[in-house]
């Protein structure tokens, strides 16, 4: 549950998001920055986070919808562009083995 929108608390949930990914807890990390986009829904970091949890957890699909969120916030955010460039790659890869 939120405390409230308020942006103080985003950093937390950017740190603990990172603790969680650092110690394989992918699912409990994507909780944390699902709450960061929530809290701080204009800043391209919390969709960039969001995207990196997609991403570490396999989820590419929803990592790729992360990264190109954060991407229209900020076109020219270099992490979620590196990050959609790896994604895009997987997910091309992924279609050419099932299909």
């Amino acid at each position: 549950t939120l405390i409230g929108n308020n942006v103080e608390y985003a950093g937390f949930y950017n740190e603990y998001g990172y603790f969680l990914l650092e110690n394989k807890k992918y699912d409990d990390a994507i909780k944390q920055f699902l709450t960061l986009v929530q809290l701080a829904p204009a800043e391209v970091n919390s969709f960039d986070c969001l995207g990196e949890g997609y991403m570490k957890a396999g989820q590419w699909q929803q990592a790729k919808i992360a990264f190109e969120k954060a991407l229209e916030i900020d076109p020219e955010f270099e992490p979620s562009e590196d990050n959609l460039k790896k994604v895009n790659k997987k997910l091309r890869k992924q279609a050419r083995n099932n299909g």
